[in-house]
């Protein structure tokens, strides 16, 4: 017999067995989705994920160096050119490559690599400074946000409007994943600590979801761009370990992290989730 309290938990269960294949999917989205499991369903794929990430990045830096974009190698840039114009399996790619044109999607990915290495600076990257403004609206494009503006999302959230643009917060988020190892900062960290991340980053995404299905409801054609930022909080197994081993890198005290713990604590209904049967992601 299982105790009452057991039912949300057996649920999820039942309701997972009948979509996913193999204990492992199952074992990872329970524990996503916040319910008690044995650590080898959710520890060692982020330890993977971890350890692959760390060794992409440092395969990275000495090819795409650091600074301004020129600095990049020949080898690494007709790399960005072949992926830029082949096969791209993961959605929200594929949606920014349709925005932006391969052309531009060369340096949109550019862009990523460099914020993923600790090298992104959005006050050197451009040069001359003139193309600032061209660089900035196609991040803007890539990510959604060329139709509304962030502070349009900031206001909605209830948040003050921001002095910066995109970039500058892109800025930010490479500074904090700079010459940081993720295997190291998953190691330092408790199970609670873990788990607490988890959560801040499952409420966010959901929260994300939320607000884009609503401004699309309630503004119409101008908010079909954020369909695209919404792809990127979402994704499968593989594309959520990433983002949490990226959101655990950040550190709890980042500014990014506050301020995303600063949001939640004015929308409380996207806490608590794991009473809820899980959703596919």
């Amino acid at each position: 017999m299982y105790p009452y309290s057991a039912g949300p938990h057996l649920l999820a269960l039942c309701q997972l067995n009948k979509r996913l294949r193999g204990s492992k999917a199952v074992g990872w989205e329970l524990w996503w989705s916040g319910f008690p499991v044995h650590e080898r369903f959710w520890l060692a794929p982020l330890r993977k994920t971890a350890e692959n990430w760390d060794r992409h990045i440092e395969v990275a830096k000495p090819q795409i160096g650091s600074g301004r974009r020129v600095d990049a190698s020949e080898e690494a840039l007709d790399a960005l050119y072949s992926f830029s114009r082949g096969q791209l399996n993961d959605a929200p790619f594929r949606q920014v490559r349709k925005r932006l044109k391969a052309a531009k999607f060369d340096s949109f990915m550019l862009s990523m690599i460099r914020i993923g290495i600790g090298s992104f600076d959005a006050t050197v990257e451009w040069d001359p400074p003139e193309e600032r403004e061209p660089e900035q609206e196609d991040l803007r494009v890539g990510f959604g946000l060329s139709r509304i503006k962030p502070d349009e999302i900031r206001e909605r959230l209830g948040l003050p409007p921001a002095d910066y643009d995109v970039d500058t917060a892109l800025e930010l988020l490479s500074r904090r994943l700079k010459a940081k190892s993720a295997a190291q900062e998953l190691r330092r960290l408790s199970e609670a600590e873990i788990a607490s991340a988890r959560d801040e980053l499952r409420a966010l995404r959901s929260l994300i979801a939320a607000e884009v299905d609503l401004m699309r409801s309630e503004i119409g054609k101008r908010a079909s761009s954020l369909n695209t930022l919404k792809d990127f909080t979402q994704g499968d197994r593989k594309l959520t370990l990433l983002h949490l081993v990226i959101w655990i890198c950040v550190g709890p005290d980042s500014e990014l992290r506050t301020g995303a713990r600063d949001v939640l604590a004015r929308r409380p209904s996207t806490l608590g989730e794991s009473s809820q049967p899980p959703q596919p992601l």
